[in-house]
């Protein structure tokens, strides 16, 4: 073993056999792991775990940008992407729709044919404007106004034009 000299020399050899000389030993120092290896091994474990929970919050991050797809995946019964399809729609507030009241339905139909033979040649958007009313309101019952033979049309999609019956 050695011994630690000290870096002055003092005057008197008293002093210098009054101060304690400490001599490092090698249980002086505690190991935390066994050995480099196993340090090692859990760094990479730790590593790989990690690199695991990266992919797998991009793979999500891609999945809810993208939205869901239509298949279903591995292992997934079948019908399970169509339940999944049907709660994202429920879950926006869709899913299936209410029906509008018959009577409100006629009372927009009578409006409708009421403004048909006061102007005819209009078109929807037009009889729209003049009711205050959204064309997607008119849709049904100008359809009901042509099953019943009340009103005529002439043209194709927004080029139709409606005339009394």
């Amino acid at each position: 073993m050695h011994s630690i000299e000290p870096r002055f020399a003092p005057a008197d050899d008293s002093i210098a056999q009054s101060i304690p000389q400490r001599i490092p030993n090698e249980s002086d120092s505690i190991p935390m792991f066994d050995s480099e290896n196993d340090l090692r091994a859990r760094v990479d474990a730790f590593v790989d775990d990690l690199n695991v929970l990266i992919r797998e919050a991009a793979l999500l991050a891609v999945h809810q940008a993208l939205g869901v797809s239509g298949k279903r995946g591995p292992g997934r019964p079948r019908g399970a992407a169509k339940a999944s399809v049907g709660t994202a729609r429920a879950a926006k507030g869709g899913g299936k729709r209410a029906k509008r009241d018959p009577k409100a339905v006629l009372a927009m139909a009578d409006k409708v044919h009421a403004a048909v033979k006061a102007k005819p040649g209009q078109s929807v958007e037009q009889i729209g404007k003049a009711l205050g009313a959204p064309t997607k309101a008119l849709t049904l019952p100008i359809r009901k106004l042509i099953e019943a033979k009340r009103v005529k049309t002439k043209g194709q999609r927004r080029g139709t034009r409606y005339f009394p019956g």
